[in-house]
């Protein structure tokens, strides 16, 4: 993954943008555009370099502290395989780990900054998509909001995972996981549906039946002059 791919930016065109940057075992990184134009490809057949995986600084609850990564149980720390994105501001930063991803959450606009995870064919399973309203995310620290599933009604916006749940159907407990809301950004429906859905297909068919790993990165970016996800839609 580039370095410069794994900073966070800022959108010059109207709307949400949102990007992914998958390594997929050819060794090709792509970053992708919600209007699902490809653009770029690098890094084929030529080594990645990789971002920091310590001493970046990360703020972890309450506070907005500098603090490097927690540690992490094996289980956990395959899903940071690509380091942690740095853009030199700790204070939107709050990390959270689970066994099934890992993400950076942002208090100020109450979406991830990103998130990170690993897929190859053992995460694939036969549990039933888990039914029910998207949760908030008991791990958030105390005194932060929590984004509820009502939150995106009315709003125009898909509730778009961020870590498919058909990604995760090994048990119930990982298909649950993905249904906080911390994972999902507001994408719009031609986008969920359309490009987004056709990349995620792409990344099952190399996991889960060419026995690929993948390590994944995927985050959101609000157009200029969006203050965060309560202007960019009716939240609270």
């Amino acid at each position: 993954m580039s370095r410069h791919s794994s900073r966070r930016k800022r959108g010059r065109k109207g709307g949400l943008w949102a990007f992914v940057a998958t390594l997929l075992g050819s060794g090709a990184a792509l970053l992708y555009a919600c209007r699902g134009e490809l653009l770029e490809e690098v890094g084929k057949g030529k080594p990645i370099p990789r971002a920091p995986t310590s001493g970046a600084p990360v703020a972890t609850g309450k506070g907005g502290g500098a603090a490097k990564p927690p540690k992490k149980s094996g289980a956990a720390t395959v899903h940071l395989e690509l380091g942690t994105p740095d853009d030199g501001d700790a204070s939107d930063d709050r990390m959270l780990i689970r066994s099934q991803y890992a993400l950076s959450y942002n208090p100020a606009r109450n979406v991830a900054n990103w998130v990170s995870w690993q897929l190859e064919a053992r995460w694939f399973g036969d549990v039933p998509r888990f039914k029910g309203k998207f949760m908030e995310d008991p791990e958030l620290p105390a005194g932060l909001y929590r984004v509820k599933h009502d939150d995106y009604t009315g709003s125009g916006f898909d509730r778009g995972h961020m870590v498919r749940s058909e990604e995760r159907t090994r048990t119930a407990e990982d298909n649950k996981a993905t249904f906080f809301t911390t994972n999902i950004l507001p994408q719009t429906h031609d986008l969920n549906a359309g490009p987004w859905l056709r990349l995620e297909e792409h990344c099952e068919e190399r996991a889960r039946r060419q026995g690929r790993q993948l390590f994944v990165m995927a985050g959101g970016v609000l157009a200029r002059g969006k203050k965060g996800c309560r202007d960019a839609w009716r939240m609270r």
